[in-house]
């Protein structure tokens, strides 16, 4: 019934990308400052379990109604609900279209319009050095591949539609913290907002799906120079990394390993262009790569 759902729902999800901004809860907004606002002078622990409590009081009103459906309802209602779930957990924003906006204002020459679009990619402010420009989008569409569809999908096919939208919402949690992280360091403010709690429970929910979307990167795109990037990787000594960060720099390692043979397919004479067009090709073929595993891992029995 997911796969089936997981189908469609990508399917669906393409058709509809101009009204995704009706996906982005904006409402959540309120709450997460209102609990950033009261974990600021908790300790680790306590932080800890607030931040785990504010991401399931969204989830448990979905748990109830996907209960509801799968035990006293027949199979098409929730099919119908997890189909609609998927589509509003995938994202917030649609990856394709924000690497498109960025290509396209690169190739209009517009600056600001170039920048706004990267930081939407980025999370972060644009550098100003070409070569640090066409690799920063590089390696954002790579990480955020992750954040708005792989890990959705992952946890969809692991817990239904409950895990999609607990992502979902852990996710956006930690944009906003990061946002906060963000305005407090501009005024000088030293005060945590959720100290680490919320990036490593990201962290910990972005560990699995973040290897197998390694390896689809790397059958989707050059194998040898994928794995080479990810042994490398692996000798150098990374310290006291949140997983979060470790997983981005793994990604970006792999990823540019793989993109190897696809960069050649391309002829954008702006680096940044090619860089950011051939990375969401890599990402769009991996997409494949696990769609195709899951079938067939359904269709053994080995998934749901």
């Amino acid at each position: 019934m997911n796969l089936i759902a997981l189908i469609i729902g990508l399917f669906l999800e393409r058709l509809v990308t101009h009204l995704l901004h009706l996906r982005e809860p904006r409402w959540l907004d309120a709450y997460f400052d209102w609990g950033l606002a009261r974990s600021r002078d908790m300790n680790a622990w306590l932080q800890a379990f607030a931040v785990i409590a504010m991401i399931l009081i969204p989830v448990l009103p979905i748990l109830a109604v996907a209960i509801t459906f799968r035990d006293f309802l027949n199979d098409l209602p929730y099919l119908l609900f997890a189909i609609l779930l998927l589509i509003f957990s995938l994202g917030p924003r649609d990856l394709q279209e924000d690497v498109q906006g960025f290509c396209d204002a690169r190739g209009k020459g517009d600056e600001e319009e170039t920048s706004r679009s990267a930081k939407a990619l980025t999370e972060s402010n644009f550098p100003r050095d070409p070569g640090e420009r066409e690799l920063a989008v590089e390696e954002a569409v790579l990480f955020q591949a992750v954040n708005r569809i792989f890990a959705v999908v992952f946890w969809f096919m692991v817990l239904g539609p409950v895990g999609a939208w607990m992502f979902r919402v852990t996710d956006l949690f930690r944009r906003r913290s990061s946002f906060e992280a963000a305005r407090l360091r501009e005024k000088n403010d030293e005060a945590t907002v959720a100290g680490d709690s919320i990036f490593w429970i990201h962290g910990l929910l972005i560990w699995i799906p973040s290897r197998l979307l390694a390896i689809g990167y790397a059958i989707a795109g050059s194998f040898d120079g994928a794995f080479s990037a990810w042994r490398a990787y692996a000798k150098t000594k990374r310290g006291k990394l949140r997983y979060d960060i470790k997983t981005k720099e793994l990604l970006a390692a792999v990823g540019q390993g793989a993109l190897e043979e696809i960069r050649g397919d391309l002829s954008d004479e702006d680096p940044q262009v090619r860089s950011a067009r051939a990375a969401i090709r890599l990402v769009q073929r991996a997409l494949f790569v696990w769609v195709f595993a899951i079938a067939v891992l359904t269709l053994l029995g080995w998934a749901v």
